[in-house]
């Protein structure tokens, strides 16, 4: 898209745009470096590592689903759909598409390369949504494709369902990493919110509408390459790094505004004292910090995988307290005589 000066004609002003930070343009030759960027993207993420593949089979849990309908090849053609076979979800999809482009070609896309991704994860968060409209933005459609399908199955299988059960356990896993590392931090989030409520943001939403685009390439850039692992050394990596902000916060709104680097908190061109690139980087060079700095925080796989199973222990121990309890409403209920009963 951003390749073609009919999109900047239309879209200059779309909400997918609002954290562009001057990164894409009309200046139609300088996109073409964008543009094989995102083309190296996908030929990472299309050929994972063996690490990210053992990521994927320890990630093997509950709603994850290996039965691959699409195949990724590029070689194959995939036949894109405009629809679904759920009305329901056509509508949201209409509906997202909507909120993101400006263009009704464009929504048409959108709304095309989800249904198909549809036919394969038979589920939706919106968080995919975020996903595939950045991509488009420097691929095709059917490269979009290839390269959200590709997430879904080697890098965060799970995390894109409605009720992303994956998901909400590596929030789990988060919360304990965070109360490790920085506990006086962890209490102050804790009382604000539970993890589940602010890691969407950059475990399914990958960070768009978080990050500016300069950062943001560089944080897909590196997950291609780290895998999952990478989004708890990122989360950790914005509590490290905001840590005073976070303790300083008067209340959960704005606690919540840090983590989710709330443009009115960080502007999209703030610059880090100890950030040590280029000098045409400094603007937004705060962003590109977050990102450089998370490579340093240190978590194994290991312990992301024992975390995951005191977690699950936990969640079972729960679903199995609630079910105890509503067993026992059913037979108090059926314990009641009422009046007319005599």
């Amino acid at each position: 898209m951003i390749g073609s000066i009919e999109f900047w004609n239309k879209e200059a002003k779309a909400p997918l745009l609002k954290r562009n930070a001057g990164m894409f343009s009309n200046k139609l030759k300088e996109m073409a470096p964008h543009l094989k960027r995102a083309e190296s993207w996908l030929d990472i993420a299309l050929n994972p590592n063996n690490e990210i593949k053992q990521m994927n089979e320890s990630n093997n849990e509950i709603n994850c689903d290996n039965e691959y309908l699409i195949k990724l090849d590029q070689n194959i053609k995939i036949n894109l759909v405009d629809h679904t076979d759920n009305p329901e979800i056509d509508r949201i999809f209409k509906l997202d598409a909507e909120r993101t482009f400006s263009d009704e070609e464009n929504r048409t896309k959108m709304i095309s390369v989800l249904s198909t991704i549809y036919q394969e994860i038979k589920d939706y968060h919106q968080g995919l949504g975020f996903v595939v409209a950045f991509f488009l933005l420097q691929l095709t459609p059917e490269d979009t494709v290839r390269l959200a399908l590709s997430l879904n199955r080697y890098y965060l299988p799970g995390y894109f369902k409605t009720a992303p059960f994956n998901y909400v356990r590596d929030a789990k896993v988060f919360e304990k990493l965070l109360a490790k590392r920085y506990p006086d931090a962890a209490k102050k989030i804790e009382d604000s919110a539970c993890a589940e409520a602010f890691c969407s943001k950059w475990f399914v939403g990958l960070n768009v509408h978080v990050l500016p685009f300069p950062s943001l390439c560089k944080f897909f850039e590196i997950l291609f390459e780290k895998g999952n692992l990478f989004l708890f050394q990122f989360g950790l990596s914005i509590v490290d790094v905001c840590r005073e902000d976070i303790l300083n916060a008067k209340d959960a709104s704005q606690v919540l505004a840090i983590l989710r680097l709330d443009e009115k908190v960080y502007h999209d061109l703030l610059e880090h004292k100890n950030f040590l690139g280029k000098e045409e980087e400094k603007p937004g060079s705060f962003f590109l910090y977050l990102v450089d700095n998370a490579l340093d925080i240190q978590i194994t796989q290991d312990e992301i995988n024992d975390l995951r199973g005191v977690v699950l222990e936990e969640m079972r121990q729960q679903e199995e307290k609630r079910k105890q309890i509503e067993s026992q409403m059913d037979f108090d209920d059926d314990e009641i005589v009422f009046s007319d009963e005599d």
